[in-house]
């Protein structure tokens, strides 16, 4: 099982939006380096942004999912601006 499936599994019993966006910010962190090392590959890197990308299997529609989707989506865009790499498009 893909670490994207576990994160899907589990965002699909989260009622809580605050956890949901929190949970992203925390794989975010990941990625930009800010919790520790960086993933150096670019299937790692994908990896983390598929399990971001599984959280949406989370319920609700309130206006705390709302913020955190914005939220995400800003952080994924800093992300993709400073991706090195173009192997990671080949990933997703």
């Amino acid at each position: 099982m893909a670490a994207a499936d576990v994160f899907a599994a589990l965002a699909a019993q989260m009622s809580d939006a605050d956890a949901v966006g929190a949970t992203a910010a925390s794989l975010l962190d990941v990625l930009d380096g800010k919790a520790g090392g960086k993933p150096k590959s670019a299937a790692e890197r994908c990896g983390m942004l598929a399990a971001v990308q599984a959280l949406s299997a989370a319920p609700g529609s309130s206006a705390a999912v709302a913020q955190a989707a914005e939220a995400t989506a800003l952080r994924l865009l800093d992300v993709y601006k400073s991706e090195p790499s173009e192997e990671v498009g080949s990933y997703a």
